[in-house]
Protein backbone atom coordinates (compact mmCIF):
# COMPACT_ATOMS: atom_id res chain seq x y z
CA UNK A 1 0.00 0.00 0.00
CA UNK A 2 1.11 3.79 -0.80
CA UNK A 3 2.51 5.44 2.05
CA UNK A 4 0.21 8.30 1.82
CA UNK A 5 -2.53 5.63 1.10
CA UNK A 6 -1.57 4.05 4.15
CA UNK A 7 -1.20 7.23 6.19
CA UNK A 8 -5.16 8.16 5.54
CA UNK A 9 -6.71 4.77 6.77
CA UNK A 10 -4.36 5.13 9.82
CA UNK A 11 -5.75 8.24 11.00
CA UNK A 12 -2.26 10.19 10.63
CA UNK A 13 -2.63 12.06 7.55
CA UNK A 14 -2.19 15.44 7.00
CA UNK A 15 -2.02 15.38 3.14
CA UNK A 16 -5.20 13.80 2.00
CA UNK A 17 -6.63 16.22 0.28
CA UNK A 18 -3.57 15.23 -2.10
CA UNK A 19 -4.60 12.07 -2.15
CA UNK A 20 -8.31 12.20 -2.44
CA UNK A 21 -11.00 14.27 -4.44
CA UNK A 22 -10.21 15.78 -8.16
CA UNK A 23 -7.11 16.66 -9.86
CA UNK A 24 -5.95 17.27 -13.04
CA UNK A 25 -4.34 14.13 -14.86
CA UNK A 26 -2.32 16.59 -16.54
CA UNK A 27 -2.94 18.79 -20.20
CA UNK A 28 -5.46 16.57 -22.29
CA UNK A 29 -6.03 14.46 -20.07
CA UNK A 30 -8.97 15.40 -17.94
CA UNK A 31 -9.40 14.84 -14.03
CA UNK A 32 -8.72 11.97 -11.58
CA UNK A 33 -11.12 11.19 -9.20
CA UNK A 34 -10.23 9.13 -5.71
CA UNK A 35 -13.09 8.42 -3.40
CA UNK A 36 -13.32 7.15 0.22
CA UNK A 37 -16.97 5.20 -0.21
CA UNK A 38 -16.29 1.28 1.86
CA UNK A 39 -20.11 1.03 1.85
CA UNK A 40 -20.22 1.59 -1.69
CA UNK A 41 -21.56 -1.17 -4.46
CA UNK A 42 -21.04 0.93 -6.93
CA UNK A 43 -19.83 4.58 -7.89
CA UNK A 44 -20.09 6.89 -10.95
CA UNK A 45 -19.63 10.01 -11.80
CA UNK A 46 -21.50 12.86 -13.90
CA UNK A 47 -21.20 16.49 -14.48
CA UNK A 48 -21.54 19.13 -17.03
CA UNK A 49 -18.96 17.01 -19.49
CA UNK A 50 -21.91 14.58 -19.99
CA UNK A 51 -24.68 17.10 -19.43
CA UNK A 52 -25.47 15.37 -16.50
CA UNK A 53 -26.64 12.07 -17.89
CA UNK A 54 -26.98 8.71 -15.79
CA UNK A 55 -26.81 6.75 -18.30
CA UNK A 56 -23.15 8.44 -19.91
CA UNK A 57 -22.09 8.57 -16.59
CA UNK A 58 -18.43 6.96 -16.02
CA UNK A 59 -17.90 4.42 -13.29
CA UNK A 60 -14.71 4.92 -10.78
CA UNK A 61 -13.03 1.68 -9.88
CA UNK A 62 -12.80 0.27 -6.41
CA UNK A 63 -9.42 -0.52 -5.89
CA UNK A 64 -7.42 -3.41 -3.43
CA UNK A 65 -6.03 -0.36 -1.30
CA UNK A 66 -9.82 0.43 -0.62
CA UNK A 67 -10.38 4.02 -2.63
CA UNK A 68 -12.27 4.38 -5.29
CA UNK A 69 -10.41 5.70 -8.74
CA UNK A 70 -11.34 6.95 -12.24
CA UNK A 71 -10.73 8.87 -14.63
CA UNK A 72 -12.76 11.45 -16.92
CA UNK A 73 -10.78 12.91 -19.96
CA UNK A 74 -13.54 15.66 -21.17
CA UNK A 75 -13.60 17.28 -17.46
CA UNK A 76 -12.60 20.25 -17.39
CA UNK A 77 -11.77 23.48 -15.00
CA UNK A 78 -14.65 25.07 -13.72
CA UNK A 79 -17.47 21.77 -14.67
CA UNK A 80 -19.59 20.91 -11.42
CA UNK A 81 -19.66 17.19 -10.47
CA UNK A 82 -21.26 14.82 -8.19
CA UNK A 83 -20.61 11.34 -7.64
CA UNK A 84 -23.56 8.61 -7.91
CA UNK A 85 -23.17 6.03 -5.32
CA UNK A 86 -25.05 2.92 -5.04
CA UNK A 87 -25.54 1.90 -1.41
CA UNK A 88 -25.52 -1.13 0.58
CA UNK A 89 -29.40 -1.82 -0.04
CA UNK A 90 -29.07 -0.86 -3.79
CA UNK A 91 -29.93 2.54 -3.93
CA UNK A 92 -28.19 5.34 -5.54
CA UNK A 93 -27.69 8.56 -4.39
CA UNK A 94 -25.91 11.62 -5.64
CA UNK A 95 -23.41 13.07 -3.58
CA UNK A 96 -21.01 16.16 -3.34
CA UNK A 97 -16.97 15.40 -3.11
CA UNK A 98 -15.95 15.81 0.59
CA UNK A 99 -12.39 16.77 -0.72
CA UNK A 100 -13.96 19.22 -3.19
CA UNK A 101 -12.03 22.70 -3.42
CA UNK A 102 -15.02 24.49 -4.88
CA UNK A 103 -18.63 24.22 -4.72
CA UNK A 104 -21.08 26.08 -7.01
CA UNK A 105 -23.56 28.59 -5.14
CA UNK A 106 -26.86 28.18 -3.24
CA UNK A 107 -29.41 26.68 -3.63
CA UNK A 108 -26.76 24.11 -5.79
CA UNK A 109 -25.05 21.50 -3.98
CA UNK A 110 -22.79 20.24 -6.83
CA UNK A 111 -18.97 19.99 -6.49
CA UNK A 112 -16.83 22.45 -8.96
CA UNK A 113 -13.72 21.03 -10.29
CA UNK A 114 -10.78 23.57 -9.10
CA UNK A 115 -7.38 23.70 -8.55
CA UNK A 116 -6.66 26.56 -5.54
CA UNK A 117 -3.67 28.24 -6.47
CA UNK A 118 -3.11 31.78 -5.69
CA UNK A 119 -0.35 34.52 -6.63
CA UNK A 120 0.66 34.95 -2.43
CA UNK A 121 2.58 38.07 -2.46
CA UNK A 122 2.53 38.87 1.65
CA UNK A 123 4.59 37.46 4.05
CA UNK A 124 3.32 34.72 6.40
CA UNK A 125 2.94 36.31 10.21
CA UNK A 126 3.08 32.86 11.65
CA UNK A 127 5.88 32.61 14.36
CA UNK A 128 5.57 36.00 16.72
CA UNK A 129 6.78 35.46 20.33
CA UNK A 130 4.18 34.43 23.07
CA UNK A 131 4.51 38.28 24.71
CA UNK A 132 3.97 39.82 21.61
CA UNK A 133 1.02 41.98 21.47
CA UNK A 134 -2.34 40.15 20.43
CA UNK A 135 -5.68 42.25 19.35
CA UNK A 136 -8.10 39.96 18.26
CA UNK A 137 -11.12 41.54 16.13
CA UNK A 138 -13.50 38.44 15.53
CA UNK A 139 -16.20 38.63 12.77
CA UNK A 140 -18.66 36.96 10.44
CA UNK A 141 -17.48 37.41 6.63
CA UNK A 142 -20.39 37.23 4.97
CA UNK A 143 -22.66 39.45 6.87
CA UNK A 144 -19.77 42.24 8.61
CA UNK A 145 -20.96 44.29 5.40
CA UNK A 146 -22.97 43.72 2.56
CA UNK A 147 -24.19 45.26 -0.71
CA UNK A 148 -26.84 47.54 -0.61
CA UNK A 149 -29.47 44.33 -2.00
CA UNK A 150 -28.30 42.21 0.04
CA UNK A 151 -25.31 40.69 -2.04
CA UNK A 152 -22.31 39.40 -0.45
CA UNK A 153 -18.99 40.73 -0.47
CA UNK A 154 -16.20 39.25 -2.22
CA UNK A 155 -12.78 38.63 -0.53
CA UNK A 156 -11.41 41.69 -2.51
CA UNK A 157 -14.26 44.15 -1.83
CA UNK A 158 -14.55 43.20 2.20
CA UNK A 159 -10.87 43.70 1.90
CA UNK A 160 -11.27 47.67 0.58
CA UNK A 161 -13.33 48.33 4.13
CA UNK A 162 -12.03 45.39 6.48
CA UNK A 163 -8.19 45.79 6.30
CA UNK A 164 -8.28 50.14 6.74
CA UNK A 165 -10.87 49.64 9.45
CA UNK A 166 -8.81 46.90 11.55
CA UNK A 167 -5.38 48.96 10.74
CA UNK A 168 -7.21 52.46 12.46
CA UNK A 169 -8.26 50.35 15.36
CA UNK A 170 -4.94 48.96 15.96
CA UNK A 171 -5.65 45.50 15.68
CA UNK A 172 -3.17 42.65 15.21
CA UNK A 173 -5.05 39.40 14.54
CA UNK A 174 -8.29 39.51 12.82
CA UNK A 175 -10.66 35.64 13.40
CA UNK A 176 -13.47 34.88 10.93
CA UNK A 177 -16.52 32.60 11.91
CA UNK A 178 -15.98 29.22 9.84
CA UNK A 179 -15.34 30.21 6.08
CA UNK A 180 -15.22 26.22 5.29
CA UNK A 181 -18.57 26.03 2.87
CA UNK A 182 -21.62 25.50 4.87
CA UNK A 183 -25.18 24.92 3.12
CA UNK A 184 -27.73 27.36 4.73
CA UNK A 185 -27.56 30.86 4.40
CA UNK A 186 -29.16 31.65 8.04
CA UNK A 187 -26.12 30.39 9.69
CA UNK A 188 -22.93 31.34 11.41
CA UNK A 189 -21.11 28.65 9.44
CA UNK A 190 -20.63 25.97 12.34
CA UNK A 191 -22.25 23.52 10.27
CA UNK A 192 -20.09 22.86 7.62
CA UNK A 193 -20.38 20.48 4.48
CA UNK A 194 -17.32 21.76 2.45
CA UNK A 195 -13.87 20.88 4.43
CA UNK A 196 -11.64 21.89 1.76
CA UNK A 197 -13.44 24.89 0.04
CA UNK A 198 -13.57 27.95 0.95
CA UNK A 199 -17.43 29.02 0.96
CA UNK A 200 -18.56 31.12 -2.52
CA UNK A 201 -20.03 33.77 -0.27
CA UNK A 202 -16.89 35.57 -0.64
CA UNK A 203 -15.65 34.20 -3.79
CA UNK A 204 -14.13 30.79 -3.00
CA UNK A 205 -10.82 30.15 -2.41
CA UNK A 206 -9.71 32.98 -4.88
CA UNK A 207 -12.02 35.37 -2.71
CA UNK A 208 -10.96 34.16 0.40
CA UNK A 209 -6.45 34.15 -0.76
CA UNK A 210 -7.06 37.56 -1.98
CA UNK A 211 -8.31 38.65 1.39
CA UNK A 212 -5.73 36.97 3.18
CA UNK A 213 -2.82 38.78 0.99
CA UNK A 214 -4.31 42.30 1.78
CA UNK A 215 -4.59 41.16 5.45
CA UNK A 216 -0.73 40.02 5.35
CA UNK A 217 0.05 43.00 3.72
CA UNK A 218 -1.25 45.58 6.58
CA UNK A 219 0.62 43.27 8.90
CA UNK A 220 -2.69 41.58 10.09
CA UNK A 221 -2.63 37.89 11.33
CA UNK A 222 -5.44 35.50 10.37
CA UNK A 223 -6.89 32.98 12.00
CA UNK A 224 -9.97 30.78 11.38
CA UNK A 225 -12.79 29.28 12.94
CA UNK A 226 -12.15 25.20 12.23
CA UNK A 227 -14.97 22.85 13.18
CA UNK A 228 -13.51 18.75 13.67
CA UNK A 229 -16.51 17.86 16.17
CA UNK A 230 -19.92 18.32 13.96
CA UNK A 231 -21.74 18.88 10.51
CA UNK A 232 -23.91 19.57 8.87
CA UNK A 233 -26.96 16.99 8.31
CA UNK A 234 -27.69 17.82 4.79
CA UNK A 235 -28.92 14.45 2.99
CA UNK A 236 -26.75 15.29 -0.41
CA UNK A 237 -23.52 15.78 1.59
CA UNK A 238 -21.71 13.97 3.97
CA UNK A 239 -24.84 12.04 6.17
CA UNK A 240 -24.75 8.61 5.09
CA UNK A 241 -22.31 9.38 2.35
CA UNK A 242 -22.18 5.55 0.69
CA UNK A 243 -25.68 4.74 2.35
CA UNK A 244 -24.31 3.75 5.77
CA UNK A 245 -22.88 6.08 8.36
CA UNK A 246 -19.38 7.11 7.34
CA UNK A 247 -18.56 10.50 8.79
CA UNK A 248 -20.88 10.21 11.84
CA UNK A 249 -21.48 8.76 15.15
CA UNK A 250 -24.77 10.01 16.13
CA UNK A 251 -26.60 13.12 15.95
CA UNK A 252 -25.18 16.59 18.07
CA UNK A 253 -26.91 18.91 20.10
CA UNK A 254 -27.33 21.11 17.71
CA UNK A 255 -29.32 19.14 15.76
CA UNK A 256 -25.87 18.52 13.54
CA UNK A 257 -23.98 15.32 13.23
CA UNK A 258 -20.91 14.38 15.49
CA UNK A 259 -17.92 13.29 13.45
CA UNK A 260 -16.45 9.82 14.14
CA UNK A 261 -13.24 10.48 16.12
CA UNK A 262 -13.15 6.95 16.64
CA UNK A 263 -12.71 6.22 12.60
CA UNK A 264 -9.22 6.78 11.62
CA UNK A 265 -10.31 7.47 8.10
CA UNK A 266 -12.51 10.77 9.60
CA UNK A 267 -9.42 11.67 11.36
CA UNK A 268 -7.39 11.95 8.44
CA UNK A 269 -10.16 13.98 6.91
CA UNK A 270 -10.33 16.51 9.55
CA UNK A 271 -6.57 16.42 10.21
CA UNK A 272 -5.96 17.50 6.37
CA UNK A 273 -8.40 20.06 6.78
CA UNK A 274 -7.20 21.75 9.20
CA UNK A 275 -3.49 22.01 7.47
CA UNK A 276 -4.88 22.67 3.57
CA UNK A 277 -6.46 25.77 5.53
CA UNK A 278 -3.21 26.99 7.20
CA UNK A 279 -0.77 25.53 4.24
CA UNK A 280 -2.95 26.33 1.04
CA UNK A 281 -5.02 29.00 2.32
CA UNK A 282 -1.77 30.85 4.41
CA UNK A 283 -4.15 31.07 7.80
CA UNK A 284 -2.09 31.89 10.57
CA UNK A 285 -4.05 29.93 13.13
CA UNK A 286 -7.60 27.86 14.18
CA UNK A 287 -9.44 28.50 16.68
CA UNK A 288 -10.55 24.83 17.24
CA UNK A 289 -14.46 24.72 17.95
CA UNK A 290 -16.33 22.88 20.78
CA UNK A 291 -13.69 20.42 22.07
CA UNK A 292 -15.56 20.51 25.34
CA UNK A 293 -18.20 18.82 23.88
CA UNK A 294 -16.02 16.23 22.12
CA UNK A 295 -14.74 15.37 24.83
CA UNK A 296 -17.99 14.69 27.62
CA UNK A 297 -20.76 14.49 25.42
CA UNK A 298 -19.83 12.45 22.65
CA UNK A 299 -18.84 8.76 22.48
CA UNK A 300 -15.32 8.24 22.74
CA UNK A 301 -14.46 10.61 24.48
CA UNK A 302 -10.98 9.50 25.04
CA UNK A 303 -10.40 9.16 21.72
CA UNK A 304 -11.55 12.56 20.84
CA UNK A 305 -8.59 13.47 22.99
CA UNK A 306 -6.22 11.36 21.44
CA UNK A 307 -7.52 13.35 17.89
CA UNK A 308 -6.57 17.10 19.04
CA UNK A 309 -3.49 15.96 20.67
CA UNK A 310 -2.27 14.28 16.79
CA UNK A 311 -3.75 17.68 16.09
CA UNK A 312 -1.99 19.79 17.80
CA UNK A 313 1.04 18.11 17.39
CA UNK A 314 0.89 18.04 14.04
CA UNK A 315 0.21 21.24 13.29
CA UNK A 316 2.90 22.77 15.53
CA UNK A 317 5.35 20.54 13.94
CA UNK A 318 4.48 21.19 10.16
CA UNK A 319 3.78 25.06 10.76
CA UNK A 320 5.79 26.64 13.50
CA UNK A 321 4.42 29.37 15.10
CA UNK A 322 0.55 28.91 14.05
CA UNK A 323 -1.93 29.48 16.89
CA UNK A 324 -4.12 26.88 18.29
CA UNK A 325 -6.88 28.32 20.24
CA UNK A 326 -9.09 25.59 21.81
CA UNK A 327 -13.06 26.72 22.05
CA UNK A 328 -13.58 24.95 25.40
CA UNK A 329 -16.89 26.01 27.01
CA UNK A 330 -17.05 22.75 28.97
CA UNK A 331 -13.93 23.69 30.55
CA UNK A 332 -11.85 20.56 29.86
CA UNK A 333 -8.76 20.16 31.77
CA UNK A 334 -5.06 20.12 30.38
CA UNK A 335 -6.00 22.21 27.16
CA UNK A 336 -2.90 24.67 26.91
CA UNK A 337 -0.67 21.90 28.88
CA UNK A 338 2.10 20.00 26.39
CA UNK A 339 0.81 16.79 24.57
CA UNK A 340 4.10 15.00 26.04
CA UNK A 341 2.68 15.39 29.91
CA UNK A 342 -0.31 14.30 28.60
CA UNK A 343 -2.08 17.88 27.47
CA UNK A 344 -4.02 18.63 24.43
CA UNK A 345 -1.22 20.99 23.43
CA UNK A 346 -3.37 24.03 22.36
CA UNK A 347 -1.37 27.62 23.00
CA UNK A 348 -4.11 29.32 24.04
CA UNK A 349 -8.11 29.01 25.75
CA UNK A 350 -10.83 31.11 23.90
CA UNK A 351 -13.37 31.86 26.75
CA UNK A 352 -17.20 31.90 25.54
CA UNK A 353 -19.07 35.49 26.57
CA UNK A 354 -22.41 36.74 25.29
CA UNK A 355 -23.30 37.86 21.89
CA UNK A 356 -24.18 41.27 23.45
CA UNK A 357 -22.66 42.43 26.36
CA UNK A 358 -24.48 45.81 26.36
CA UNK A 359 -27.83 44.34 27.00
CA UNK A 360 -26.56 42.20 30.03
CA UNK A 361 -25.17 45.78 31.92
CA UNK A 362 -27.88 47.66 33.97
CA UNK A 363 -28.53 51.40 34.37
CA UNK A 364 -29.52 53.96 31.63
CA UNK A 365 -27.46 54.16 28.43
CA UNK A 366 -24.93 56.74 29.97
CA UNK A 367 -24.64 53.72 32.54
CA UNK A 368 -24.38 51.16 30.25
CA UNK A 369 -21.79 53.15 28.36
CA UNK A 370 -19.29 53.78 31.10
CA UNK A 371 -19.79 50.22 32.32
CA UNK A 372 -18.64 49.25 28.48
CA UNK A 373 -15.24 51.68 29.11
CA UNK A 374 -14.25 49.81 32.39
CA UNK A 375 -14.93 46.28 31.11
CA UNK A 376 -12.61 46.83 27.76
CA UNK A 377 -10.24 48.44 30.09
CA UNK A 378 -9.93 45.64 32.50
CA UNK A 379 -10.36 42.76 29.69
CA UNK A 380 -6.84 44.76 28.23
CA UNK A 381 -5.41 45.44 31.29
CA UNK A 382 -5.32 41.12 33.13
CA UNK A 383 -3.58 39.06 31.75
CA UNK A 384 -4.17 36.88 28.39
CA UNK A 385 -4.99 38.26 25.04
CA UNK A 386 -7.60 40.48 23.87
CA UNK A 387 -10.86 39.62 21.70
CA UNK A 388 -13.59 41.42 20.91
CA UNK A 389 -16.44 40.35 18.54
CA UNK A 390 -17.85 43.08 16.00
CA UNK A 391 -19.73 45.08 17.21
CA UNK A 392 -18.54 45.57 20.56
CA UNK A 393 -16.21 48.01 20.08
CA UNK A 394 -19.10 50.69 19.80
CA UNK A 395 -21.41 49.13 22.41
CA UNK A 396 -24.17 47.33 19.73
CA UNK A 397 -26.86 45.94 22.00
CA UNK A 398 -28.24 43.76 19.43
CA UNK A 399 -26.82 40.16 19.61
CA UNK A 400 -25.38 38.95 16.71
CA UNK A 401 -27.70 37.37 14.32
CA UNK A 402 -26.38 35.52 11.16
CA UNK A 403 -27.24 37.18 8.08
CA UNK A 404 -27.06 40.75 9.65
CA UNK A 405 -25.08 43.55 9.57
CA UNK A 406 -23.62 45.27 12.61
CA UNK A 407 -25.44 48.27 13.62
CA UNK A 408 -23.20 50.68 12.09
CA UNK A 409 -26.17 53.58 12.41
CA UNK A 410 -25.21 53.45 15.86
CA UNK A 411 -21.85 55.05 15.09
CA UNK A 412 -24.34 58.38 14.76
CA UNK A 413 -25.05 58.59 18.19
CA UNK A 414 -22.33 60.36 20.16
CA UNK A 415 -22.31 58.18 23.24
CA UNK A 416 -21.51 54.98 21.36
CA UNK A 417 -19.09 57.02 18.66
CA UNK A 418 -16.91 58.30 21.55
CA UNK A 419 -17.01 54.41 22.82
CA UNK A 420 -15.55 53.60 19.12
CA UNK A 421 -12.84 56.07 19.28
CA UNK A 422 -12.36 54.82 23.18
CA UNK A 423 -11.64 51.38 22.18
CA UNK A 424 -9.21 52.63 19.08
CA UNK A 425 -7.79 54.50 21.52
CA UNK A 426 -7.47 51.33 24.41
CA UNK A 427 -5.98 49.09 21.39
CA UNK A 428 -3.24 51.78 20.62
CA UNK A 429 -1.81 52.25 24.15
CA UNK A 430 -2.22 48.42 24.70
CA UNK A 431 0.48 48.29 21.84
CA UNK A 432 2.66 50.79 23.46
CA UNK A 433 2.73 48.95 26.46
CA UNK A 434 4.54 45.74 27.20
CA UNK A 435 3.19 44.55 30.70
CA UNK A 436 0.03 44.97 29.66
CA UNK A 437 0.32 42.95 26.60
CA UNK A 438 2.91 40.60 27.96
CA UNK A 439 3.24 40.85 31.76
CA UNK A 440 5.81 39.30 34.19
CA UNK A 441 4.09 39.71 37.21
CA UNK A 442 0.77 39.90 38.16
CA UNK A 443 -0.60 41.45 42.05
CA UNK A 444 -4.07 42.24 43.46
CA UNK A 445 -4.00 45.64 45.23
CA UNK A 446 -7.61 45.77 46.21
CA UNK A 447 -10.65 44.00 45.73
CA UNK A 448 -13.42 45.32 47.54
CA UNK A 449 -16.73 44.17 47.88
CA UNK A 450 -18.30 46.90 49.19
CA UNK A 451 -17.02 49.89 47.37
CA UNK A 452 -16.60 47.85 43.94
CA UNK A 453 -13.10 49.17 43.42
CA UNK A 454 -10.44 46.54 41.56
CA UNK A 455 -6.63 47.30 41.53
CA UNK A 456 -3.82 45.61 40.64
CA UNK A 457 -0.22 45.97 39.21
CA UNK A 458 1.14 44.68 35.96
CA UNK A 459 5.13 44.36 35.79
CA UNK A 460 7.39 43.71 32.26
CA UNK A 461 10.96 44.82 32.59
CA UNK A 462 11.08 48.36 33.79
CA UNK A 463 7.56 49.45 33.73
CA UNK A 464 5.13 48.86 36.71
CA UNK A 465 1.54 49.46 35.47
CA UNK A 466 -1.36 50.21 38.40
CA UNK A 467 -4.86 49.62 37.25
CA UNK A 468 -8.18 51.00 39.31
CA UNK A 469 -11.33 50.62 38.78
CA UNK A 470 -14.88 51.72 40.69
CA UNK A 471 -17.41 49.26 39.63
CA UNK A 472 -19.82 50.92 41.80
CA UNK A 473 -22.34 53.89 41.78
CA UNK A 474 -20.56 55.60 44.49
CA UNK A 475 -17.78 58.15 44.10
CA UNK A 476 -14.57 56.71 46.51
CA UNK A 477 -12.33 59.47 47.68
CA UNK A 478 -8.86 58.35 49.08
CA UNK A 479 -9.10 54.44 48.49
CA UNK A 480 -5.78 53.25 49.54
CA UNK A 481 -3.85 50.67 47.52
CA UNK A 482 -0.56 49.34 47.77
CA UNK A 483 1.37 49.32 44.58
CA UNK A 484 4.47 47.95 47.01
CA UNK A 485 6.94 50.09 45.97
CA UNK A 486 7.79 53.56 44.07
CA UNK A 487 7.28 57.14 44.81
CA UNK A 488 4.40 58.47 42.70
CA UNK A 489 2.00 57.01 40.25
CA UNK A 490 1.55 59.12 36.89
CA UNK A 491 -1.89 59.04 35.18
CA UNK A 492 -1.64 57.05 31.78
CA UNK A 493 -5.20 56.53 30.30
CA UNK A 494 -8.79 57.07 31.85
CA UNK A 495 -11.91 55.43 31.75
CA UNK A 496 -14.37 57.91 32.67
CA UNK A 497 -13.21 61.11 34.79
CA UNK A 498 -9.73 60.48 36.71
CA UNK A 499 -7.52 63.03 38.49
CA UNK A 500 -4.59 64.25 36.06
CA UNK A 501 -2.39 65.02 38.76
CA UNK A 502 0.24 62.64 39.41
CA UNK A 503 -0.37 61.06 42.81
CA UNK A 504 2.27 60.20 45.42
CA UNK A 505 3.05 56.93 47.50
CA UNK A 506 3.63 57.25 50.64
CA UNK A 507 4.70 54.05 53.03
CA UNK A 508 4.16 51.96 49.56
CA UNK A 509 0.91 53.39 49.72
CA UNK A 510 -1.43 55.68 47.04
CA UNK A 511 -4.53 57.38 47.71
CA UNK A 512 -7.32 57.00 44.75
CA UNK A 513 -10.17 59.55 44.12
CA UNK A 514 -12.23 57.20 41.83
CA UNK A 515 -15.58 58.51 40.10
CA UNK A 516 -18.51 56.36 40.31
CA UNK A 517 -18.00 53.43 37.38
CA UNK A 518 -14.50 54.71 36.91
CA UNK A 519 -11.03 53.67 36.44
CA UNK A 520 -7.80 54.31 34.67
CA UNK A 521 -4.27 52.59 34.65
CA UNK A 522 -1.02 54.44 35.94
CA UNK A 523 2.67 54.03 35.46
CA UNK A 524 4.67 53.99 39.21
CA UNK A 525 7.66 55.71 39.11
Amino acid sequence: MRPDVEEFFCGISFDAYRLLGSHPAGPGHGWLFTLWAPHARRVQLLGDWNGWDLYSAAELTFCEDGLWRGRVPQAQLGQLYKYNIQGPDGSWQLRADPFAFAFEALPGTASRLAEPNYPFAAPLLRGARRDAPVLIYELHAASWHRHWDGRYYTGPELAKSLVPYLVEHHYTHVEFLPLAEYPFDGSWGYQGCGYFAPTQRIGGFAGFAALVDALHAAGIAVLMDFVPVHFAPDADRLACFDGAPLFESGPSDWGSLNFDLASPPVRSFLLSSAAFWLQVCRCDGLRVDAIGNALYHCPNGWQAAEFFKTLTAGLHARFPGCMLVAEDSAGSMNATSDTASGGLGFDYVWENHPASIFTHLYGNVEEKLAQMRLLLLLQAARPGKSLLFAGVEFGQPDAFTDGREPNWAMLADAGHRALADYSKALNAFCLAHPALYAPQSFAWTAQDASTGVLGFTLQAGCETLLCALNTGTQAVQGFGLKPGWGSCALPLFAAGWVDNAPRPIANGWLALDLAPLSGGIWQIE
